[in-house]
């Protein structure tokens, strides 16, 4: 029996999960009136409040036709000694108890719809997990691939059913024990991890998710089998999960403030409690039908609240746990191990994958060249040299100029003329502003400015040298090498 079949089957689920929404037709009013599943009145009808109220009013019904009535006028309304409540006492109760009612059971509806949709979009961000581990770890693409995505899957749906069974209204109930063997049951738990996780909270169990996960990502960032990107998308998509987690906690912990429902009880039992002797004055019995109906609709506006506000209890308003998750639970580990039903998405041909890119971490312009190979020749491939190194690395000392080959050594001008005050090389130009001259005016560049630079031509062969004082460089473009 697969975990779905058993969690649908289980009674103890059915005894303390509800049975999903209710569907209901608007067309048939009368019909839905008398339904009592998962309505108010069921959730009032055998209330203590609801039984106390009602037994008073009665009572005190009974009490007053026998004994509280002297005798009664032409009118035919009784006179009697006992002190009546009328209509202006309420006057200002009433609409402040309604107000207070309708408003509080607006805030709790809302919390309700925001826990709902917490929930689903819960479920909805262990399937984006589980896809992304499906697109970068499936099918073994480097060592360990495999593994890994089932580990790490396992620890994510653990934390998804651990979220639900450390609840406070399942803590104390026999779903909570049944949970954590039916997670031992299916090895999604070994008996050592269910003696530790069995007293965390939902937050701190999903902490340990964290914790497994980034952990075994990062060794695969470092031994090269995934990028920083995809390590970041994972764990963002696992932060998102761990929020999730920590509000329908925190809401389960913190249904209602207590002095919120104080005032809120408060005033609506000192209200009904009023009502049950105002209405004896009203001289009948029908009242006690009145009366029972009034009951129901301001209890129920009071208990609805409570209920809704707290959506992951054991009545029936509240949310499905066990089976969606149990049904997440199944069809994600399904997307690891089958093709999509639009078919297999590997590439035809099966390419071999690309090669890495080469490292970003030095610039081909930054990489100093390699020794000369045999007597100083220069290799066939020499490295790209930028402009900047080569101005920058100044002359060549005589004893490096005799060490190079006759086609090589530099050629120095005999009389090289003086720079003039308006060239480009003076004002703005790159020798100027690299030695300290920028902004300078009629500062004379040093002696480094006029070093000669070797350029190669295509074909690997010594090209001619140029003065570096009688070559202007323009910003953004290298000097021509002299011969073409």
């Amino acid at each position: 029996m697969g975990p779905l079949d058993y969690v649908s089957k289980s009674e103890i689920v059915h005894s303390y999960q509800s049975h999903g929404p209710i569907t209901y037709s608007v067309k048939r009013p009368v019909r839905n009136l008398f339904s009592v599943k998962g309505t108010a009145v069921k959730m009032v009808a055998l209330s203590f409040d609801f039984l106390v109220l009602n037994v008073l009013h009665i009572i005190l019904v009974i009490v007053f036709q026998k004994y509280g009535v002297n005798e009664r006028g032409a009118d035919g309304k009784p006179k009697t000694d006992w002190y009546k409540i009328t209509n202006e006492m309420f006057a200002v109760m009433s609409p402040l108890l309604v107000f207070f009612l309708v408003f509080y059971n607006n805030q709790a509806y809302n919390r309700y719809m925001e826990q709902f949709f917490i929930a689903r979009k819960l479920e909805g961000i262990v399937k984006y997990i589980t896809n992304r581990l499906r697109a970068h770890f499936r099918h073994d693409p480097f060592p360990g691939a495999e593994q890994s995505m089932r580990e790490m899957l396992r620890t994510v749906i653990v934390a998804h059913y651990c979220l639900y069974l450390r609840l406070p209204r399942y803590t104390k109930r026999p779903i909570h024990d049944w949970g954590w063997d039916y997670l031992c049951k299916y090895g999604l738990v070994k008996k050592e991890e269910q003696a530790v996780l069995v007293g965390k909270s939902g937050p701190d169990i999903m902490g340990e998710t964290l914790a497994f996960c980034l952990e075994r990502l990062g060794q695969h960032v470092r031994y090269g089998h995934i990028d920083t990107l995809t390590f970041n998308a994972f764990e963002q998509d696992l932060h998102v999960m761990a929020g999730f987690i920590m509000s329908i906690t925190a809401y389960a912990n913190n249904p209602v403030p207590f002095a919120y429902y104080h005032l809120a009880n408060l005033l609506t039992l000192g209200q009904l409690a009023l009502l049950a002797y105002a209405f004896v004055f009203l001289d009948s019995y029908l009242t006690i039908v009145v009366f029972a109906l009034l009951t129901i609709a301001l209890l129920g506006l009071r208990d609805m609240s409570c209920a809704l506000s707290d959506p992951f209890g054991v009545d029936d308003t509240d949310f499905q746990t066990m089976l969606p998750t149990a049904r997440c639970h199944v069809d994600n580990e399904g997307l690891l191990s089958r093709d999509s039903v639009f078919g297999n998405a590997a590439l035809p041909g099966n390419p071999s994958p690309p090669s890495p890119p080469p490292s970003l971490s030095r610039s081909p312009a930054s990489q100093s060249p390699p020794p000369p190979n045999g007597g100083g020749s220069l290799s066939s491939s020499p490295p790209v040299t930028s402009r900047r190194n080569r101005v920058r690395a100044g002359p060549i000392s005589p004893s490096r100029q005799s060490s190079l080959p006759a086609g090589q050594q530099q050629h120095r001008s005999p009389s090289p003329s003086p720079r003039k005050a308006g060239s480009p090389l003076h004002h703005g130009g790159l020798m100027n502003g690299r030695n300290g001259g920028g902004g300078g005016g009629g500062a004379k560049a040093p002696a480094a400015s006029s070093a000669a630079m070797i350029e190669r031509s295509s074909d690997g062969s010594a090209a001619a040298v140029s003065d570096a004082r009688h070559t202007p460089v323009r910003r953004g473009r290298s000097p021509s090498p002299a011969g073409k």
